[in-house]
């Protein structure tokens, strides 16, 4: 199988440039969602208002590991930026 390489190792490197601003945005957005929820916490009360702070809770979790996600695709590109690196040196 032939494979055709279309962006430049530099070029691979930018973008992972922008996936790493997105995960800062995606890390700012998360933190966001959790100030609103706690703006709440004081006027939504009762059983209904427990189970959804606790679900919240759980899933805050979940949440904030997206960044880290988005980040590893970054670090995945600049790998994939040096391996064509050291093929083309070889």
């Amino acid at each position: 199988m032939t494979y055709t390489i279309r962006l430049t190792p530099s070029q691979l490197r930018g973008k992972a440039q922008d996936i790493d601003s997105n995960a800062k945005i995606v890390q700012k957005e998360v933190a966001g969602v959790e100030a609103l929820i706690n703006q709440l916490k004081p006027t939504f009360l009762g059983e209904t208002a427990s189970e959804f702070f606790k679900d919240f809770n759980q899933a805050r979790g979940n949440m904030e590991r997206w960044d880290d996600v988005v980040r590893s695709f970054a670090v995945e590109i600049r790998e994939a930026a040096d391996r064509l690196e050291r093929a083309d040196r070889s």
